[in-house]
């Protein structure tokens, strides 16, 4: 008499195979939570993009107010 009956071995792939989903969507869901986070603190382009144009914006008016006075 085998010590786990063929019940007990099905039965014990389902409980390890639950516990397999479970920490692949904890994992899953930490990851996905932290690189949403991340994102959130590096620019994207499209921002730098527009922090360049908002810098160089003040510089084109002071140099035609400065030509406008000559």
């Amino acid at each position: 008499m085998s010590l786990l009956t063929t019940v007990d071995i099905i039965l014990l792939l389902l409980v390890t195979e639950s516990l397999i989903v479970r920490l692949r969507n904890i994992f899953s869901f930490l990851y996905f939570s932290l690189k949403n986070e991340l994102r959130k603190w590096r620019p994207s382009p499209v921002k730098l993009q527009s922090q360049v144009v908002a810098e160089e914006t003040p510089f084109v008016v002071n140099l035609s107010a400065t030509l406008s006075l000559f």
